[in-house]
């Protein structure tokens, strides 16, 4: 298992000269292999991990995992992989370029939603659309997107008041959407059924937090970052009922969990939030909870493949 974390800090292109800063990179789960790739952020990985979208200083890049080989799309950033965006030749994106946001692929690019989008947009599950937050009439709302410029926009759900940090996420089968922040002062976590619009509160209304929350593979546990002055790495099955896996504190808080394809690790970011110094990528075991850090490094995330060197 491997996970690619950035650190913080800049330089002017591509390709990596030996410094960490603002560099995509691989290692073990088990801390060893660390190799660096490009330069970037915003890393993006395709669903079958042959594919990897970052963007550096303005512009969006694509990487073939399978050959090394990267190219620059031009300006755009947020990228955002389609569902089955495995092979060059088929994948998309939607990413955030000039005034508004594009549904693009390898060959070119279509304008999506001119304006203002908020809320990290997602594709639905049958990439017919994309789902954002909008702004309409001084209210935030919901809206389906359609990908292919045959429909208008449209209100998705009305049941939950958003705002534009509202962020989403579909579940692996596309059977529910999960909601964080909800606008209404809790900083909610909770899950909508995309059939019928049913609510499923996760965690513990009127705690600040819900920072990062990811879907397990199988699709019956969340993991989220709740932070109320201590914080901690919380995992809440569908039934709402949430455990504490690591106890946070301000030194050590566990951000932006991303579980491993076969659900039985995470890997995380333990920022520490009264020194600056550089945040750590972890990686926690399930179910007890021991975490063993392994790398400088941001919101780690999991990947299949990796690049001839």
């Amino acid at each position: 298992m491997l996970t690619i974390g950035w650190a913080p800090r800049g330089q002017d292109s591509p390709g990596t000269d030996g410094n960490r800063s603002d560099t995509l990179f691989t290692i073990g789960a088990d801390g060893t292999g660390e190799r660096a790739l490009v330069r970037g952020r915003e890393p993006a990985v395709s669903r079958a991990g042959s594919l990897l979208a970052f963007s550096f200083e303005g512009s969006l890049y694509t990487m073939d995992m399978r050959t090394g080989r990267w190219s620059n799309l031009g300006p755009s950033k947020l990228p955002q992989w389609s569902h089955g965006g495995e092979h060059s030749s088929d994948s998309r994106l939607v990413v955030q370029s000039g005034d508004g946001w594009w549904a693009r692929g390898v060959g070119g690019r279509a304008p999506l939603w001119m304006g203002n989008g908020y809320g990290s947009p997602q594709w639905f599950p049958h990439e017919d659309a994309v789902l954002f937050s909008e702004s309409h009439s001084g209210e935030y709302r919901m809206l389906r997107v359609p990908t292919d410029g045959t429909a208008l926009a449209e209100p998705f759900y009305s049941g939950v008041r958003v705002v534009p940090q509202t962020r989403y996420a579909f579940s692996p089968t596309g059977r529910y959407l999960l909601v964080t922040d909800c606008g209404d002062g809790s900083n909610c976590i909770l899950v909508l059924s995309v059939d019928d619009g049913t609510q499923i509160p996760i965690g513990e209304r009127g705690r600040m937090g819900g920072v990062g929350p990811a879907w397990s593979p199988d699709e019956t546990r969340i993991a989220y970052h709740v932070y109320d002055g201590m914080g901690g790495l919380w995992i809440s099955a569908l039934d709402g009922v949430p455990q504490l896996l690591v106890p946070g504190a301000p030194e050590d808080a566990p951000l932006w969990p991303a579980w491993s394809p076969d659900g039985s690790q995470l890997a995380v970011e333990m920022r520490n939030w009264l020194r600056d110094e550089p945040s750590r990528v972890c990686v926690v075991t399930l179910p007890s909870g021991d975490v063993r850090c392994i790398a400088e490094g941001q919101q780690p995330i999991w990947v299949s493949a990796l690049p001839p060197r």
